[in-house]
């Protein structure tokens, strides 16, 4: 009997430690629940999928779970309808068979699962999907029960899922306004769900300044100042008003002239008394009563007279100028040309004798320019005139044709203009009108003696 009982009690033993080790194992290998959306941040509106997996190896024999959502921020599609369940709405997967109840009121769907064997893969039992009515909401699972192959009570860890908002629609707020010199700020908010999405400074608007006032007059002796004042915040702008132009007045007598010496005139600013210009006053000479001529002047030498001035009474000796000859009729030698001084002489009435003077050439007399070839836009043309009296030629260049049909000018590399003659007929007017201008004459003076005397 003794023996019966203790091969018993080892039996029993062994039995204990072999569910222990089952157990033990067991407990080494935990079941995990997971549930997933398909999108971390999401906007209103949108529709989102969200999947309960099974972790692999977990030996579930059945399963009751509910997946706990905000029924105000999400809104369950449902995928499938069962016709066996009246007022319920199910679905169904390869694992389980799933019972949803209490779909829309309590913000939770539950699921029984059915014993259908060993279930020793994991993945995907479930799939659901909502339409977002706010964008912030946690989806989690509460297990309600869960055993083993054996029936046995199974622990099951879970988890939750967290959609964020999307911010896709924002709004912006002035929290500081700006001035005219100091930028403001504004914070930008999701118009959903509220966060703040961070600041951004606004520019400073600039002074808004009004018309320029003139604070004190310009004169020609000093600055004016004008002003200018910001309609906002006051602010006063300055500025220079240049000095004004000086107003001349009548020329005074500074220094006055005497007979010998220059005097001096200066004009002043009528306004400020400046004095703005300066100019000579001739001496005036000697002015002489009772002149005595001491020399008599002839036509080519210079006289003299001594007298005693009446206004600085300093005794004084004067030139008196020549008289140059006195010709009234002359006797043409040679004709002056376009571009050849002439020749003529004479007896001067005073001193009988022969004079000599020449005749400046007279320059041509050209007519009006007629146009020999017309320029175009890749020759150039050319004109010409004509001397009147000795038929000399002159001819031009007539630039070439722009795309506009006008000469085109200001060509520094065109040729001289050629004169058909080769006299370089302007440098000979030039000589010719210099010579007349300055009264140049060769004079040849001969004297003659007259045979009675």
């Amino acid at each position: 009997m003794k023996k019966t009982l203790s091969i018993l009690m080892a039996l029993v033993l062994a039995l204990s430690m072999c569910a222990m080790t089952m157990v033990t194992a067991f407990a080494a290998d935990p079941v995990s629940l997971t549930v997933k959306s398909n999108a971390s941040t999401v906007s209103v509106n949108d529709t989102i999928t969200v999947t309960v997996d099974l972790s692999e190896n977990s030996r579930l024999g059945t399963l009751q779970f509910d997946l706990v959502y905000d029924s105000t921020a999400l809104q369950p599609i449902v995928p499938v309808v069962d016709p066996d369940l009246e007022d319920s709405k199910g679905a169904s997967d390869g694992f389980f068979g799933m019972v949803i109840t209490n779909w829309d009121t309590a913000g939770k769907i539950g699921y029984n699962g059915i014993h259908t064997g060993t279930v020793k893969n994991g993945g995907t039992i479930f799939t659901v999907t909502f339409k977002v009515l706010k964008p912030v909401s946690v989806l989690s699972l509460t297990v309600r029960a869960a055993t083993d192959n054996n029936d046995s009570p199974v622990s099951v860890s879970t988890n939750t899922a967290q959609l964020s908002c999307s911010h896709a629609s924002t709004t912006s707020t002035v929290t500081k306004e700006p001035t005219c010199t100091e930028p403001g700020e504004k914070t930008n908010t999701c118009s959903v769900c509220g966060a703040t999405l961070g600041t951004e400074s606004i520019p400073a608007t600039g002074h808004n300044f009004g018309a320029w006032t003139v604070v004190k007059e310009a004169t020609c002796a000093e600055e004016g100042v004008e002003e200018r004042t910001c309609a906002d915040c006051g602010e006063k702008e300055t500025r220079a008003i240049a000095k004004t132009a000086h107003t001349p007045g009548e020329w005074r007598v500074a220094v006055e002239a005497t007979c010998t010496e220059d005097g001096l005139e200066v004009q002043d600013c009528s306004v400020c008394d400046a004095e703005l210009a300066q100019r000579t006053i001739p001496a005036k000479g000697h002015t002489l009563e009772d002149a005595e001529i001491t020399k008599m002047p002839t036509c080519t030498e210079d006289g003299e007279q001594k007298g005693v001035c009446s206004v600085c009474n300093e005794e004084v000796t004067e030139v008196i100028p020549a008289l140059g000859h006195d010709v009234t009729e002359w006797t043409i030698d040679k004709d002056a040309t376009c571009t050849e001084d002439g020749l003529k002489h004479g007896v001067c009435n005073r001193c009988e004798e022969e004079v000599e003077e020449v005749i400046p050439a007279l320059g041509h007399a050209f007519g009006e320019w007629e146009v020999v070839k017309e320029a175009t836009e890749t020759e150039e043309g050319l004109k010409e005139r004509v001397c009147a009296v000795c038929g000399e030629k002159e001819t031009e260049v007539i630039p070439k044709l722009t795309a506009e049909g006008e000469g085109v000018t200001g060509d520094t590399d065109a040729p001289s203009i050629p004169k058909t003659s080769g006299v370089v007929i302007g440098s000979v007017a030039s000589l010719a009108m210099l010579s007349m201008a300055a009264g140049v004459a060769v004079v040849t003076a001969k004297k003659k003696r007259k045979e009675d005397k």
